[in-house]
Formats: structure tokens, sequence, C-alpha cells
């Protein structure tokens, strides 16, 4: 269903939490009193003592009475601020501020093979890399300001699994947060701004999930390469030069219900089998530019609008856009530079300035089941594309009766909607709704070996009334049985009128070679086999016994 009342409302409720949670770290109050103290190093459990700035050293490191370094102001520019290492004891880290590392290559906080630990609200300033975790798991960083690191603001790196990052600010840094061979991570309500990169997920960072996180006023506000099977929900991109880039070798993740605006280029694709839904994308320049994908990617259900450059695919095929939004851009799509077999559907594509644009070099995209209203000037295909399918084009509001009419009913216009820019033509432009007006017929066989099934008109998406000659045709060794699921009986050809979604199921029998169904238990043994295997046990066991029991005399 295209992105209407119902998803609006949903990004909207999306973006009241995350407006509602963004981090506030600017506004907390680090303690007035605190200490100076030497860079602190411990290494290993035994290393939580006094002198290496824990408060509590009499603590058991369990998740209950963690051990506490806090308070303290450190000058890391001799060393790492705080260092730790190796540990398997649970501790904090908080209230602390660490700065001046940056001179000599030093981070701020440094974790590396600890577990359990938790570092909250410290201020890390002019440190080398802010905050660093390496081979470490099931951490916490929250409510931390992290800024002006030369070069890291955190970074995450080198198998550290399980770690959460919720509510930080992290700014003016090269680097954001950067993130490699990290996985099932959870970043949650940061605020990342004013970076040149601001979350760049790299190689084989994968089933790591990002929420309600602010990114903004990046050059690049978030980047995948070598990354797969992340999660990325209800963040905003706003105000960078690019709002996300998903680079080479980056499948399978999923962006659902963010919101992109303001960025020169709002969502840049250059990998594979990536799907975007349920998201706003507004005030771009370029909303989404696919290029150089080798395709299979889904952007469905979202909102394209107000862009200059709503959709633009050059190099690039077999994507698909589908139940989208596209509304008062200056160019609806534009395909480009031997792009091929992307296929556009279901879109409402209207009040925009240039609805198509499609170079001679592309061929094969698909185009139908289009809503296309008030665009202002005339398509252009050079190519060669389709634009419709299966008998089914577009609705287009220039081109409706009764100027163009449609004088059989059937809801298709008689006369096809040329298209500028060659030979094609949109040769069933539709009349009708196609939203309620077309359904899908679906089939399926058992076994899945038995045979198949045939639909005549072929395709399986129809109008509404449409009658479907269905065929079963059995496989070699099978027989047709029945029918079963939307429709029944034993014909193996039947006519289906559709009216709704439908699915049917043919069901094949094995022959036993002369075009009979074998006779079979539910354990595959033959009937004639059982009926001996019960008289030899009558003729050995049974008939003997009643024998010897007649000849007792009483």
């Amino acid at each position: 269903m295209i992105f209407g009342k119902r998803g609006f409302l949903l990004t909207l409720v999306a973006f009241i939490f995350l407006f509602s949670i963004l981090p506030t770290v600017r506004g907390q109050n680090f303690k007035p009193d605190l200490v100076p103290h030497d860079p602190i190093y411990i290494a290993g459990d035994n290393g939580f003592i006094s002198g290496n700035g824990v408060v509590n050293p009499d603590a058991t490191g369990t998740a209950k009475d963690p051990y506490v370094v806090e308070n303290w102001i450190i000058d890391a520019s001799e060393n790492h601020g705080i260092y730790i290492e190796s540990t398997t004891a649970n501790f904090v880290i908080r209230n602390c501020v660490v700065e001046k590392g940056g001179s000599d290559r030093n981070a701020g906080i440094f974790l590396y093979r600890v577990q359990g630990g938790r570092v909250e609200n410290n201020w890390l300033e002019k440190n080398n890399m802010g905050i660093v975790m390496w081979e470490s798991s099931n951490n916490v960083l929250k409510g931390n300001i992290v800024e002006n690191s030369l070069l890291h603001g955190i970074n995450l790196g080198s198998s550290s699994d399980n770690n959460v990052f919720e509510s930080n600010l992290v700014e003016n840094s090269s680097m954001g947060i950067h993130l490699h061979f990290v996985s099932n991570n959870i970043l949650k309500g940061n605020l990342v701004k004013n970076n040149h990169s601001g979350i760049f997920l790299y190689s084989l960072s994968d089933n790591n999930i990002f929420k309600n996180n602010l990114v903004e006023n990046n050059f690049y506000g978030f980047e995948f390469s070598e990354s797969s099977n992340n999660v990325l929900k209800n963040n905003s991109f706003e105000n960078n030069n690019y709002g996300i880039r998903i680079l080479v070798s980056s499948t399978n993740n999923v962006l659902d219900s963010n919101l992109i605006k303001n960025n020169t280029t709002g969502l840049a694709i250059s990998a594979s089998n990536n799907v975007l839904k349920n998201t706003l994308i507004k005030n771009n320049t370029y909303g989404v530019s696919i290029f150089r994908s080798l395709g299979n990617n889904v952007i469905e259900s979202s909102s394209v609008e107000n862009n200059i450059h709503s959709f633009i695919l050059y190099y690039s095929s077999n994507n698909v856009l589908e139940n989208n939004s596209i509304k008062n851009n200056s160019y609806a799509i534009e395909i480009n530079t031997n792009s091929e077999n992307n296929v556009l559907r279901k879109n409402l594509i209207e009040n925009n300035t240039y609805g198509f644009n499609f170079d001679n070099t592309t061929k094969n995209n698909l185009v139908f089941r289009n809503r296309i209203i008030n665009i202002r000037e005339e398509p252009c295909d050079e190519g060669s594309n389709f634009w419709d399918n299966n008998g089914m084009g577009n609705y287009w509001s220039d081109w409706q009766p009764p100027e163009h009419a449609d004088k059989d009913g059937d809801g298709i216009v008689d006369e096809p909607r040329p298209i500028e820019g060659g030979n094609n033509q949109d040769r069933h432009p539709l009349v009708m709704d196609w939203e309620t007006s077309t359904f899908i017929l679906s089939s399926s066989v058992n076994p899945s070996d038995g045979g198949s099934i045939v639909f005549n008109p072929p395709g399986g998406e129809y109008s509404s009334g449409t009658e479907v000659t269905v065929t079963a045709e059995p496989g070699e060794g099978f027989k047709f049985d029945r029918w079963s699921g939307d429709v029944s009986g034993t014909s193996e050809t039947i006519t289906v009128t559709i009216s709704a979604d439908t699915n049917i199921t043919a069901h094949f029998v094995e022959t036993n070679g002369q075009g009979n169904p074998e006779e079979k238990e539910s354990g595959g043994i033959p009937l004639i086999w059982i009926g001996i295997v019960i008289a030899i046990i009558i003729v050995i066991i049974i008939f003997p016994i009643m024998i010897k029991r007649k000849n007792i005399k009483p």
C-alpha cells in the first residue's frame, strides 16, 4: 500500500519518540570537585586498587558491587588517560574529565580485553581518540561527551561484541564513531555531529542495531563498507553532505523508519540486497542515488518529497522501487548510463516537474501500476524500456476519459499513452484504481516434484473480474489428484474468477507406471504385500491354535 496516512502517522510517532530521548549530555553537571590524577593503568583484576584511582578497592567486582573509578581530571598528554586491560571484573568509570591526549596519539579511555565495564558521564576532550574498545564485550558507554578528537571520537574494534552505546554526544572529530570487525552491538539515542564522518561501519561489522540516533552536520553521516545484516531504525540524518552511504560488499542491511532530510545526498547506494522502507526523504539535493549497484536493493513504502533529484540510478540494475510516495520534486525518477532491469511499480508520483527521464543506454526497465498525477513536463524515455506489464500500464491523470476513451469499459484506456524520446509507449494506461482492483493469484504443487501449474493468461497478477484458466500438468510418474486452498475439485483444468488475492494448490499422486495410482499406506508399503503378510500369520500361527483348541476335550 502506498505510503499514506498510516505511514505518515507511524513516522510521526517514531520521530516524536526519537526527539524525546535524544541525548542531553551537554547539560549534565560534572562535579565541580574533580581531583587531578595521573594517567591510570589497570592490568588484570588485581589492578583495581586505590593507587590506580579505584575509590572502592574493597568491592567484589560483581555486577551489583563493581569497582569504581570516578571524579578525576586526567591529563593524557603522556599516556592514555585511563587504560584498563585483561579484566573480567565489573567496573564503572564515571564523572571523569580526560583531556589533551591528542599530540601523542593517546586515548582518553582505552579498554582492551575487558567485559562488564560501564563508562558513564565522562568528558573526553582533545584526545587522539576519545574512547577506544578493542576485543571487549558486554560493556556500556552512556552519557559521555566526546569532543575535538583528532582521529576517532569512539573506536570500537577487533571482535568487540554485545556492547551498548547510549545517549553519548560525539562531535568535532575526524571520525565520530568508528566500528570495525564487530557484531551485535546496539547504538541508541546518540547525538553525532560536526564530524568529517559521523558513524562508519567497516569491514565485517554485522548484525549491529542503530536506533533513535541523531546524525547531523557531518560530511558523511553514516557509512557502511563490507558490513551486512545491520538495522537502522528511527534515526535522523540531517544537514550532512551524505546522509547515508552503503558501499561495496554491504548486503542485507535494513533501513526502517528513518528521517533523511536537508542533506546534499540523502541516501547513496553502491551495494546490493539492501532494503529501505517507511522512511521520509525530503529537502535533499539528491534524495536517493544508486550508483554501480549490482542490484536487488528494494526501496519501498517511503515518502520522497521536495528534493531536486528524487531517485537517480546509473550503472545500476535489478533494483525495485515500490509503494513509494514521490511528490513535489524537481525530478522524480532518472535512470541513466547502462541501468537495466529495474522495476518501478505501485508508486504515487505526483506534482513533480519532471516525472521520468531515461537515457538511450537504458533497457528492460519496467514501469507499471504507478499513479502518475500532474507532471508538468512530458516523460522522456530514449532507451528500450517497458511501460506496462501483463496488460496493465500506469494511471496517468492527463490520459483519462472522456478525452481518451475506454469504450469497452475494461478499465484500460483504448489509446496508448505516448512517451517522448523514442518509440516507447504505455500500451495499457489504466482508468481504474489499481490499489483495489488488482490481485495476486499464487500457486504451489504437492509434492514439489509432482508436476506444474499453468495460468492462461499468464502472469499471476490480475484485474478484478479476470477469468484465469488454471491447468494442472502432472510430471513423469505422477497423476493429478485434486485442488485445495481457495479452490476445490478434481478436474485438471479449472477457471478462477479473480476477486481477491487467491492461493491454490495442485495435489499429485505417484502412478504404478501404467497410469494408475499406486495403492500405498502412509508408510509407503503396497497393500498387496500387507495382505500377504496377514495371510501368512493366519496360516502359520492362528489356524493351528484354532485346530488345537477344537481338539481339546472338555
